[in-house]
């Protein structure tokens, strides 16, 4: 977009550029006729990841563009495997505490994770 003026001096067209551009990556600039938009950018759609990676939070700083920012699958629960997968998110397993040893009695404790007891006493192994 421009806008146009005339010269006098020497009866010319003068056509001056107008910049849009407001310096936040968060917004997309364009003008209709001599009116600039800074239209925000869809977090939802702009930001988002190229496979929408539901491992990731999406967001839009104004000085930096996009960030994506890994998200924490961690329960803090030391019987369960948390993992995260681009497709679905997190996904939390339950630990296999078997030490497959008929002597002892397998069980996980939330905070230590996977203990053995032996059959006999009640002490850990």
């Amino acid at each position: 977009m421009h806008i146009d003026t005339c010269d006098c001096s020497n009866n010319a067209c003068v056509n001056t550029p107008i910049d849009c551009n407001d310096n936040d990556k968060c917004t997309g600039a364009f003008c209709s006729e001599v009116v600039c938009y800074n239209i925000q950018k869809d977090d939802n759609d702009d930001c988002t990841d190229e496979y929408y990676d539901d491992c990731t939070i999406d967001n839009c700083w104004p000085s930096y563009g996009c960030v994506h920012t890994n998200t924490n699958c961690d329960n803090n629960d030391a019987c369960i495997e948390d993992d995260c997968h681009p497709a679905c998110g997190s996904i939390n397993r339950i630990i296999d505490c078997n030490d497959d040893y008929t002597c002892t009695t397998d069980d996980c404790n939330a905070v230590i994770g996977c203990t053995y007891y032996t059959c006999c006493d009640g002490n850990p192994c």
